[in-house]
């Protein structure tokens, strides 16, 4: 739930259609520098969910007569922007923006040769150009500013669905409370907002959710007063399987957010590197393998030490000795190309184990004393991991028993063992 503050907010910004939901049109002047050839005055369309323009010409324009045979990613420039959505209340502009062809060279008859004359003026309609920017973000002036409560804005994509958020964000550093909102302007989309420019203490929100949710939150659109920036919607695909909460509530992310907003800057340049292995070997769309060891870089990152240490690693996930041996020396064996998870767990075996025992805690990731269920250890580490988080960022032992786990949750950290 938001205050009045964020419903007001809500409210508004729900007058016209939203930015991120607007389709918009407008016209530019495009140059192409290599050229040397100038258009004025193009129609042109803006779908900021693909950062995509789309310019039209008519056949017998020089644009078409230059760009049909052209086979190049040239760059082309598009000056003067003025961009309107249908209801007309907010104009973008951008003075110039750099930008490459990105539809099919086959969508042209004059890619193949042919020119509006030889096809006896037929084909008369007006040729499309796509264009894409090289980097992930377009940023506009608009016209006013979007809302007048709350000028500073930025929305995160590839959210959690329903995933109950913090109310507000209050802390020293921040000039005013921040406001969240989930699923707005529509599902996957999550929206932090305020009065006050948060934007210096923003990585530290980012990163807040991401670790709340389990996984990359990709920023969508950041509003700073007039300024819009884009950076497109992207579909991760898959859902997240692993966040740290679901709906229990929020007293949970409300302590993370509050820890991350303390922690001393050094501290949490470190930290951010390492949540971003974590994230990465949680969602990645890569082989078990590979997201093991992307998990396990996350637990280098973090341990102070230049190798792994069984004593390190045991007291970061809350383990017996026995068990970060296993974990330890699996990630060895795979990193010196023992090929795949029951080619390394064979290894370990055979020249790790030795007299010690196979951990008793982990009974359930080894079926018959050989055979290793390696995606069962796999989110073993992935809930141990949440665990360490939860310790290292000092939240109550109370909370940390409320996290969500697809499998039963291990004890709390002790955070005072914590290397």
């Amino acid at each position: 739930m938001l205050d009045d503050g964020g419903s007001e907010d809500r409210e508004m910004i729900g007058t016209s259609t939203h930015l991120l939901l607007a389709v918009f049109e407008g016209y530019a002047e495009l140059a192409i520098p290599a050229r040397d050839l100038v258009s004025e005055r193009v129609p042109i369309r803006f779908d900021q969910k693909t950062l995509r323009f789309e310019a039209f010409f008519p056949p017998a324009s020089e644009v078409v007569e230059v760009l049909g045979p052209e086979r190049e990613s040239i760059l082309l420039l598009l000056r003067n922007v003025v961009l309107s959505e249908p209801s007309n209340t907010v104009q973008l502009r951008a003075e110039e923006l750099q930008l490459y062809r990105s539809n099919a060279l086959s969508e042209w008859p004059e890619s193949l040769g042919l020119t509006f004359s030889d096809n006896g003026g037929e084909g008369a309609d007006p040729r499309r150009l796509e264009l894409a920017p090289q980097h992930q973000a377009l940023t506009f002036q608009a016209s006013q500013t979007t809302s007048i409560e709350h000028p500073f804005q930025i929305y995160y994509g590839n959210a959690c669905p329903r995933l109950r958020s913090p109310t507000t964000l209050e802390h020293h550093s921040l000039p005013e409370k921040i406001f969240f909102c989930g699923d707005f302007p529509q599902a996957g989309l999550l929206c932090a907002f305020s009065r006050g420019d948060f934007f210096a203490q923003e990585k530290r929100i980012h990163a807040g959710w991401m670790l709340i949710h389990g996984r990359q939150l990709p920023p969508a659109l950041q509003i700073r007063g007039r300024e819009v920036c884009f950076f497109g919607v992207k579909d991760m695909g898959k859902p997240s399987y692993l966040p740290l909460v679901d709906d229990w509530g929020s007293a949970l992310p409300d302590a993370i957010m509050k820890s991350l907003m303390d922690m001393e800057q050094t501290g949490f340049a470190s930290t951010y590197l390492a949540l971003k292995y974590f994230l990465a070997g949680t969602q990645a769309d890569v082989w078990l393998e590979a997201r093991y060891m992307l998990l396990m870089t996350c637990l280098e990152a973090m341990d102070g030490a230049r190798r792994l240490k069984e004593a390190n690693t045991a007291a970061m996930l809350g383990v017996s000795s026995d068990s970060a041996l296993l974990f330890n020396c699996m990630r060895n064996q795979l990193v010196h190309g023992r090929g795949g998870y029951q080619q390394a767990f064979d290894a370990f075996l055979r020249e790790d184990l030795k007299q010690r025992s196979l951990p008793a805690e982990l009974a359930d990731c080894v079926r018959s004393g050989s055979d290793l269920d390696f995606s069962r250890l796999w989110l073993r580490l992935c809930e141990r991991l949440d665990a360490f988080w939860c310790a290292y960022l000092g939240l109550p032992d109370e909370l940390t028993g409320h996290r969500y786990s697809p499998i039963p949750l291990m004890g709390a950290v002790d955070k005072n063992s914590l290397p």
